[in-house]
């Protein structure tokens, strides 16, 4: 009761949203099934878990246009039927406003086909320039993605926060915040961890050769941009300004290069 009020001045009727509001009784209805199974249906329905605000940052993001409407295109990925499994395989883009008949593009591409034309096209146009005007960004945006320089970074980050910390402990100490055993204990525990990190540091560095690239493994990096194979969304964005798409046959790159 009380799950819906109703207004007989303006004769309408609306669904009350407060439950709390609600007058429930219980098996005043002869049930269709038993309720043991119901209880036990409910439970699986809670238990059942739904994709739900998933993020995939895909190859092509920010960049792609309707030829048409000149906006943007909408990433659409489908579920499998019992709304577990995301269908990669059929994602792809149209469209935004298509639906809603304000634009005459009706083309739907896939993903997988689109990424492969435009790869294409990017070797393509790699290849009509001098590799060497690149090579210098080339090198930055590897540095910059490699595994080993990425923790490298994040050590040398965190032994900054270590530093700064030994200097309030410090302050502290003459503040006489805190004790003198107190700040050797902690002062000792965060040069422990410095030296620690400087370790892995090094280990690093010895690992990659983070001092300077050699030539060989440097042409090797410029090849593999050649081939198309580690093209990625930044060093696409350097590369091309804005990609429309009027058809599948039709897709017009504007680079920036």
């Amino acid at each position: 009761m009380n799950k819906y009020k109703s207004n007989c001045i303006t004769k309408t009727c609306k669904k009350n949203n407060n439950r709390d509001t609600w007058i429930i009784k219980e098996n005043t209805h002869e049930p269709i099934i038993e309720k043991q199974k119901y209880d036990m249906v409910q439970k699986i329905k809670l238990n059942k878990k739904v994709i739900t605000n998933v993020k995939y940052d895909y190859l092509l993001q920010d960049l792609l246009y309707c030829g048409y409407c000149k906006r943007k295109l909408q990433y659409k990925i489908y579920k499998s039927a019992d709304r577990q499994t995301l269908l990669y395989d059929s994602a792809g883009f149209n469209c935004s406003v298509a639906y809603k008949s304000k634009c005459k593009n009706k083309t739907y591409i896939r993903e997988k086909d689109l990424n492969e034309i435009i790869k294409n096209e990017v070797i393509k146009r790699l290849k009509l320039f001098e590799i060497d005007k690149v090579v210098n960004r080339l090198i930055e945006y590897y540095k910059e993605n490699d595994k080993n320089m990425k923790k490298i970074k994040a050590y040398k980050n965190e032994i900054g926060k270590l530093e700064r910390k030994k200097s309030v402990l410090y302050k502290k100490k003459c503040e006489q915040y805190i004790s003198i055993e107190e700040f050797k204990s902690q002062y000792a525990s965060a040069k422990e961890e410095i030296e620690m990190l400087d370790n892995l540091i090094i280990e690093l560095c010895s690992k990659n050769d983070c001092n300077k690239l050699e030539e060989t493994r440097i042409r090797e990096i410029i090849a593999d941009f050649k081939n198309g194979n580690c093209l990625e969304n930044d060093f696409l964005k350097e590369i091309v300004n804005k990609i429309e798409i009027y058809s599948k046959n039709r897709i017009e790159i504007t680079f920036n290069l």
